[in-house]
């Protein structure tokens, strides 16, 4: 996430700063704008003056309460939606209004930095990476590899990325989660939700290259062996996604002759 950036001249050594651009989706005004990047903060913060040209009436936004440097709890007004794109990335959010710069805090770093990749098969047993399609296609496996946390922001982020099942009939989707030990409730539901939307096209889910720790937390809410089918990972790397994947060409086999 820091490549790209640059740190201001005369500026402490260790303070960085990145360019990037500012959406208000809902009136598609837009603001370049160079923020610090402040791992020590944790949302989005943006100047009175850059919230008003995004077209936000500050008199008419909600407010909450940040806790600020000091340690002082203030309350803020809040803006949102905001679109934030740096680079090739982007992540829908809030932001808080308060001082006289901009900061970019953890939470839409860790977002922006998730990235989906789908991984096509090859004739020799390995998988290739190449952008994820937008929507799905009819009787056909599509194998999603995620690189970026997906803790907290980072699984919203996940599911603005995931193909869309559209009008797709019965879509598979693979979708590779190997060496993460942890998921958040904002994750579980996230694949839940998609589950749901492959399922209501006649499609399945799969999780692969799971950690037992992991697939125990999803069959307690129930959807393990559901709409989600999870596979766990094994020493060898790319065995349980190949399982899946072929588990899944299986069942569009049965998928097909139903229709036929």
């Amino acid at each position: 996430m820091i490549t790209g950036t640059t740190a201001e001249q005369g500026a402490p050594v260790g303070i960085v700063y990145a360019d990037i651009t500012l959406t208000n989706p809902y009136l598609k005004k837009s603001v370049a704008v160079r923020v610090m990047v402040d791992t020590g903060a944790t949302h989005m913060i943006v100047t009175a003056d850059i919230a008003r040209e995004l077209g936000f009436d500050l008199e008419e936004t909600s407010t909450y309460s940040l806790t600020v440097a000091d340690t002082r709890r203030v309350r803020v007004p809040r803006i949102q939606p905001v679109e934030i794109r740096f680079q090739d990335r982007t992540f829908l959010t809030e932001a808080a209004v308060l001082g006289d710069e901009c900061l970019m805090g953890v939470v839409p770093l860790e977002a922006m930095d998730l990235v989906v990749v789908e991984l096509i098969p090859r004739d020799d047993g390995r998988f290739e990476e190449r952008k994820p399609p937008a929507v799905l296609t009819s009787f056909h496996i599509t194998v999603l590899d995620v690189y970026g946390s997906l803790l907290y922001a980072g699984a919203r982020t996940l599911q603005a990325r995931l193909p869309a099942p559209g009008d797709a009939r019965s879509p598979v989707v693979v979708l590779r989660l190997r060496r993460r030990t942890s998921l958040g409730s904002t994750f579980v539901k996230v694949v839940a939700d998609y589950a749901d939307q492959l399922v209501d096209s006649g499609g399945r889910l799969y999780l692969s290259g799971l950690d037992p720790t992991l697939t125990e937390q999803l069959r307690r809410t129930g959807h393990v062996d559901g709409p989600v089918r999870a596979f766990e990972a094994t020493p060898v790397v790319g065995e349980s996604t190949q399982a899946a994947y072929l588990d899944a060409e299986a069942w569009l086999v049965k998928a097909r002759g139903g229709r036929s």
